[in-house]
C-alpha cells in the first residue's frame, strides 16, 4: 500500500482492553477492506505487560499487517491512562490526511472510512467531522474527524485530567483557531454537539464565534450498525459520577482557558477552574484525588503515614538552585517530612535527593503551575497532612517564626498560639534580600545565596497611589505604612505585590489555599490584613532577586510564562531593570542586615526591650531580649550577647531599624522604630528645601532621607515610568513654579510654603531663579542621575539643562545649591554639610 494515496487513518489506542479490539477489531477491518487503498488502521498497545496483545494481533492478523492495511505498536510509557496522552501518540505514525479517533469498543460500521473522505473531499478538507449519535453513553461522542495538519497542530490536550471532553476539546481548539473551517454532523435530535452541549455553546456565545454548521442528510448516515459500542453507557453516566463529572466541568475549563485570549473571560474561567479545584477536594476521596493529579515513583509513598504531631512541608519546585541548604533550614525548624512537587526540573528532584529519606517527590500529572498548583498542594495536605502543623512556602522562601517555648509536635501546642488564629495558622510576610556591598553585585548572576544578607525598613511616607492601591488595602489595611516600610519592589521597580503569607498551618479538610499563599480561607472564610495583628507574625526570608538572577544567567529554566498576568509583568520588569534594582538595593541609606526575625519590626512589634532578666520586663508591646555577657556582640534566638549591657545596647541600635533608644536603666532598655520626641513634626530648618530634577528613584532617595532627618517633606512624583511621558505630565501640571499645582493631583499642594522640603517640584523648563526670588533662604537639590537620564532622552534637553544649571549655580554660590547623587555612599555626609545639620 502506498501511503502517497492514504486518505484516513483510523486510530486506536488501547490499554488492559484486550477482550475490545477482540470483539470489535476483525469487524472494522472487514467493513472497509474494499477501501485499503485509501484507508489504514493504526493500533498502539499501551498495557503494562504487551505480550498477550502483541500476540493475539500478530496471530490474528498476519495479511493486514504485512500489507500495512493494519500497523501496530506497543508503548511502554503511559503507566496510567491518560486519553489525551494515549490519543496524541499517532502524531509521529499518521499517514493519512485526515485523522479519524476511534475508540477500542468502537464499530465504525461498513464503508465508514470511504464515507469520511467524501465528506472532507467535499469541503476541501476544511472541517471537523462529528459522527456523533445523539446519547451521551453510547460511544459515539468521540468519533471525531479532522485534517492530519489540524490534529498534529492542535490534537488533544495532555494537560486535562485523564477523562471528558477530550474530543470536544480537540474540535473546539480547530474550530475557534482555524479560519473558515466547517461543522459537519448528522442530522438529527441531539446530533449537533454545539446545540446539545452547553460548555461548547457558551465558549463560542461568550467569544461571538460564529461556526458555519452544516447538517448531513440522512441517507448518509446509514453505515453505522445498531450498536456503535460493544459496551454501552446510560446516559447520565457522566452526572452520576463525581469524579467524572467534575473531571468534565475541570477539562472544560481547561480548553476555554487555553484557547482564549480575552482577559475579561480568561479571569472567569480561572475563577471557575479554582472552585472546581477546591470541589474536587471537598467530594472526592483525598487518595482518589492524589492519583488523579500526581504520580511517584517511590514505593515508600504506598505505606507512607506519618505518625501524629508530625512536622510537615509542602511545596512546589521548579530547578531551585539552593535546594539542599533549604532543605536544612526546616528540618533545623523540626520538619519531619518534605512532600515536594517537582514541576519539570532540568534535573528531577527525585535523582538530585534520592539520598533523603524525608524527602517524597511527586510529578504533576495534570495542569499547570499558574492555576493548578495549589490543587497539587492541597492533594498532598489532604492525604498526609490532616491535623498536622505544616509548612506550606515556596523553595526560595526560608521562614523564621518568632515564638518561643512552643514544640509544634504537642498536642497542645495551639494553646500557645494567639486568640486571633484560634490555633490553625501563623501568619508571616515576605522580607526581600539583597546583596550588602557593591562588589558582591559585579557579577550578581553568580553572587551566591550567602551573600543576600540585607533587607530594608524605611521611613513612612504618605503616598497615595501605594496607600490606595487594591493590593496594598487587600494585603495590609491599616497596616499599610509598615507595608511600605519594608516593600522594596514598589521602591524600586513600581510593582504592586501582596507580601502577606502563611507559611504555616494546622491543615484541615475544609481549608483551601490561593496560588500565591497569600490568603487561606477556612470554610468559605476568607482571611483579613487582621491576621498581621499577631506577636508571632513571621518574617519570611524571601531570595525573589536571588531567583531573578538565576534566570538571567541561564542557571535556572524556570519559564515566567508560567505565571499569571501580573506577576508575569512584575517579573519581567525585575529582569530588565535588575542591575539598577540591585544597586539601588545596596545603596540605600536604610539598609540593615537580617540577623535575627526578633528585630524586624512589625504592626505589633515597633518596639523591642532588652533586659539582664526577665523579672523587670518594660511594659511595652514587642519582643524581648535577653543580655548575656560574651566576648563577641551577636545575637542566637532571643539571646543579646555582648561585653557589657552598654555594648548590647549599641549593638541593637547599630544593626537594626530600633534605632531610637526610648529608655534605658541598668537593667533594661527599651527600643523603637520612631523617636518618641514630643512634637517631632515641628523641627524644621528655617528655609525651604527643594529638590529638582527628573521624577524617579533619585528624588525618592532624596525624599526618604529628608524625612529621616525630620525634615518635613513631600514627594510629587508622577507614577508613569516612561522618562517622556513623566516630562510630559511634569510639564502640564507644573505651569509655574510659583503657581498651585494643579488640582487635579489626587494628593495637591496647595502652596508650597507649608512644607519644610518638596520633591520632584522641578523640570527642564523651569526658571530655579524664580525660586530665590519666592524664597531667597532656600535652597537647592540637583541629583546628577538625572543628568544621565536626559542624556539618553534628549541631547538637546540635556544640554539646556546643564547649561542653565551650571549658570544658575554659578550665579548664586555653593551655599545655595548641591548636586548629590542619593545611590553613592558618601550622599549623607554631603547632604549633612550642605544643610548644615
Amino acid at each position: 500500500m502506498s501511503s502517497n494515496n492514504l486518505k484516513v487513518s483510523f486510530c486506536i489506542p488501547i490499554k488492559n482492553r484486550l477482550g475490545d479490539i477482540k470483539s470489535t477489531l476483525k469487524k472494522n477491518l472487514l467493513d472497509n477492506v474494499k477501501d485499503s487503498d485509501i484507508v489504514e488502521f493504526i493500533v498502539i498497545c499501551f498495557d503494562d505487560d504487551g505480550n498477550e496483545t502483541s500476540k493475539w494481533v500478530q496471530e490474528n492478523f498476519p495479511e493486514e499487517l504485512k500489507s500495512g492495511y493494519l500497523r501496530y505498536y506497543y508503548h511502554d510509557d503511559l503507566p496510567v491512562w491518560h486519553f489525551g496522552k494515549a490519543k496524541n501518540a499517532f502524531k509521529k505514525y499518521i499517514k493519512g490526511k485526515i485523522y479519524a479517533s476511534l475508540d477500542g469498543d468502537n464499530f465504525v460500521g461498513k464503508g465508514a472510512g470511504k464515507h469520511i473522505v467524501e465528506i472532507f473531499e467535499r469541503y476541501d478538507y476544511n472541517c471537523v467531522l462529528h459522527q456523533f449519535q445523539g446519547n451521551w453513553g453510547d460511544g459515539t461522542c468521540g468519533r471525531i474527524s479532522i485534517n492530519a495538519e489540524d490534529y498534529i497542530r492542535w490534537g488533544y490536550d495532555e494537560d486535562f485530567l485523564p477523562r471528558q471532553w477530550d474530543e470536544m476539546d480537540a474540535m473546539l481548539s480547530v474550530l475557534v483557531n482555524k479560519e473558515n473551517v466547517k461543522y459537519i454532523h448528522y442530522t438529527g435530535e441531539g446530533k449537533n454537539i454545539i446545540k446539545k452541549s452547553h460548555p461548547f455553546r457558551r465558549y463560542l456565545d461568550e467569544h461571538a464565534i460564529e461556526i458555519e454548521q452544516i447538517a448531513l442528510p440522512e441517507s448518509e448516515n446509514n453505515f453505522f450498525m445498531e450498536n456503535a459500542a460493544v459496551g454501552e453507557h446510560d446516559n447520565s453516566y457522566v452526572e452520576d459520577d463525581a469524579r467524572l463529572r467534575l473531571s468534565s466541568i475541570y477539562n472544560h475549563l481547561l480548553s476555554y482557558l487555553k484557547n482564549s485570549t480575552d482577559k475579561v473571560n480568561r479571569s472567569v474561567y480561572l475563577s471557575e477552574i479554582l472552585q472546581c479545584q477546591k470541589d474536587f477536594t471537598e467530594q472526592i476521596d483525598p487518595s482518589v484525588n492524589l492519583s488523579l493529579f500526581l504520580s511517584c515513583d517511590d514505593v515508600r509513598v504506598r505505606n507512607f503515614n506519618p505518625e501524629p504531631n508530625s512536622i510537615m512541608l509542602v511545596s512546589c519546585i521548579k530547578d531551585e538552585n539552593d535546594i539542599h541548604g533549604w532543605l536544612e533550614h526546616y528540618r533545623r525548624l523540626g520538619v519531619n517530612f518534605f512532600l515536594l512537587v517537582d514541576d519539570n526540573s532540568e534535573k528531577p528532584l527525585d535523582e538530585l535527593l534520592s539520598k533523603y529519606n524525608d524527602v517524597f517527590v511527586f510529578s504533576p500529572k495534570v495542569g499547570q503551575f499558574k492555576f493548578a498548583k495549589t490543587m497539587w498542594l492541597e492533594c498532598l495536605l489532604n492525604r498526609f497532612c490532616l491535623d498536622s502543623w505544616t509548612y506550606i512556602v515556596d523553595s526560595d522562601e526560608y521562614a523564621e517564626p518568632c515564638f518561643k517555648d512552643i514544640d509544634l509536635r504537642s498536642p497542645n501546642s495551639t494553646l500557645n498560639l494567639t486568640k486571633r488564629n484560634k490555633g490553625k495558622y501563623y501568619s508571616g510576610f515576605m522580607l526581600d534580600l539583597y546583596p550588602n556591598n557593591l562588589t558582591d553585585i559585579e557579577n550578581v548572576e553568580s553572587t551566591p545565596i550567602t551573600k543576600y544578607t540585607h533587607y530594608q525598613f524605611r521611613p513612612k511616607a504618605d503616598f497615595e497611589h501605594y496607600h490606595t492601591h487594591n493590593t496594598t488595602k487587600w494585603s495590609y489595611g491599616a497596616y499599610s505604612d509598615w507595608a511600605y516600610q519594608i516593600d522594596i519592589r514598589y521602591r524600586t521597580n513600581k510593582t504592586f505585590d501582596s507580601m502577606r503569607k502563611f507559611p504555616l498551618v494546622k491543615w484541615e479538610s475544609k481549608m483551601h489555599l490561593n496560588q500565591g499563599f497569600h490568603d487561606l480561607i477556612i470554610n468559605g472564610d476568607k482571611r483579613t490584613y487582621n491576621a498581621l495583628e499577631s506577636t508571632e507574625l513571621m518574617p519570611i526570608r524571601h531570595y525573589k532577586y536571588r531567583s531573578i538572577a538565576s534566570q538571567i544567567s541561564g542557571d535556572s529554566a524556570k519559564n515566567i510564562a508560567q505565571y499569571h498576568d501580573d506577576t508575569k509583568r512584575n517579573i519581567e520588569s525585575a529582569i530588565k531593570n535588575f542591575n539598577t534594582i540591585i544597586k539601588e538595593c545596596v545603596l540605600n541609606p536604610f539598609s540593615f542586615e537580617f540577623i535575627s526575625p526578633l528585630l524586624v519590626p512589625t504592626p505589633y512589634n515597633s518596639y523591642v526591650s532588652l533586659v539582664k532578666d526577665e523579672i523587670n520586663v518594660p511594659t511595652y508591646s514587642g519582643h524581648t531580649l535577653l543580655y548575656n555577657e560574651g566576648a563577641v556582640e551577636s545575637i542566637r534566638g532571643n539571646i543579646v550577647i555582648a561585653p557589657t549591657f552598654n555594648d548590647a545596647i549599641c549593638f541593637i541600635l547599630n544593626n537594626s531599624p530600633f534605632r531610637n533608644l526610648v529608655s534605658a536603666i541598668d537593667s533594661t532598655a527599651v527600643f523603637s522604630t520612631v523617636s518618641d520626641v514630643p512634637d517631632n513634626d515641628n523641627i524644621t530648618f528655617g528655609f525651604p528645601i527643594f529638590q529638582i530634577g527628573l521624577a524617579g528613584t533619585g528624588s525618592e532617595l532624596i525624599h526618604e532621607y529628608l524625612t529621616s532627618r525630620n525634615v518635613k517633606s513631600i514627594l510629587w512624583s508622577p507614577e508613569d515610568t516612561n522618562i517622556e511621558q513623566r516630562k510630559s505630565t511634569a510639564k502640564r501640571i507644573h505651569t509655574d513654579i510659583m503657581g498651585k499645582i494643579h488640582s487635579d493631583y489626587d494628593n495637591p499642594i496647595e502652596s508650597i510654603s507649608a512644607y519644610d522640603a518638596i520633591c520632584d517640584i522641578g523640570c527642564v523648563i523651569h526658571n530655579f531663579e524664580k525660586i530665590l526670588a519666592k524664597y531667597p533662604e532656600s535652597k537647592v537639590i540637583f541629583t546628577s542621575s538625572d543628568f544621565e537620564l536626559l542624556k539618553g532622552v534628549n541631547r538637546s534637553d540635556y544640554d539646556d539643562f546643564y547649561k542653565r544649571v551650571s549658570e544658575w549655580c554659578e550665579k548664586f554660590g555653593p551655599d545655595k545649591w548641591v548636586l548629590v547623587n542619593p545611590i553613592n555612599d558618601g550622599f549623607g555626609d554631603d547632604f549633612d554639610r550642605f544643610i548644615n545639620v
